[in-house]
């Protein structure tokens, strides 16, 4: 029986199949060193107003890269 197809998990349930990227997400965690983090319905306020001159510049955009990357790469 087919478990794994190109990084989607097939589970077999009473209604039919099931789809689900439940171990990419998993490993991507993992990876980025987030399998701790809570999950939160919106990570900033939303009042907040984000501005391209304010704020710190990351020091190594390497791994935003890679990430984004990955995620750009399942969509």
């Amino acid at each position: 029986m087919l478990i794994f197809f190109l990084g989607i998990e097939i589970l077999q349930t009473e209604q039919g199949l099931l789809l689900t990227q439940r171990k990419f997400t998993m490993d991507l965690l993992e990876e980025f060193g987030c399998s701790q983090a809570h999950p939160v319905i919106c990570p900033l306020d939303y009042s907040m107003k984000l501005k391209p001159e304010e704020g710190a510049l990351l020091a190594d955009p390497t791994s935003y890269r890679r990430l984004i990357g990955k995620l750009a790469h399942t969509a």
